[in-house]
């Protein structure tokens, strides 16, 4: 996150005064698809004085940060050897098949603004039938795309039709870079059949 970006969220949350209103904003931001310094995560992290909250909010970072290596930056805010070990722990065991890797972990790396608003416009642009299910399904399927839930939300959109919708948030699902909000995909079906199907489809393919 920019700078500038990151001191206008830093002082919007500085602002939450109600009880667990400080961590809740924290993690949302976390969850926004936007990604962070461990540098920026820390100070984020800090603006709770709970260590419990700390630590729920430390590891909803982990995934944000491009540069995970320095996550014990993070990791010695903590007061508490409990959760500096139990971090320490996650930091280890946090593995997904990605893009990028650092030892035995591998990280994804969701698509840039900019190519992500020039695919949308591009799909956008189709016209014959079948054709937005068609593209959004390519770039679901392309080894070299990866996504937040947010950006998928968006591509599945783009086609108003709930069977194609199903196809195209299934595909979605194996190129997440944060599949712990698949929530966002999953909340654009009205039908219940749908959402029951994807719920297996999901718990069946796990990662």
């Amino acid at each position: 996150m920019s700078t500038s970006d990151f001191n206008t969220l830093i002082a919007g949350i500085r602002k939450q005064w109600l009880p667990g209103a400080k961590k809740a904003a924290v993690i949302n931001a976390f969850n926004a698809g936007d990604f962070f310094t461990a540098t920026q995560a820390s100070q984020l992290v800090q603006l709770d004085q709970d260590e419990e909250d700390r630590l729920d909010m430390a590891k909803a970072s982990y995934k944000t940060l491009t540069d995970p290596a320095n996550f014990v930056h993070i990791i010695n805010i903590f007061n508490s050897s409990a959760y500096r070990t139990e971090l320490t722990a996650f930091m280890n065991n946090y593995s997904t098949s990605g893009t990028t890797s650092t030892g035995s972990t591998t990280y994804r790396t969701a698509m840039n603004e900019a190519e992500f608003n020039s695919l949308v416009s591009s799909i956008r642009a189709q016209w014959l039938p079948g054709a937005k299910k068609a593209a959004v399904l390519n770039a679901f399927n392309n080894s070299g795309n990866y996504f937040t839930s947010a950006q998928a939300s968006q591509l599945v959109q783009l086609d108003s039709d709930e069977p194609d919708r199903l196809d195209m948030a299934k595909a979605a699902y194996k190129v997440l870079v944060d599949p712990e909000n698949f929530g966002v995909v999953y909340n654009l079906f009205s039908n219940q059949s749908y959402k029951d199907q994807l719920t297996v489809y999901v718990n069946a393919n796990k990662y």
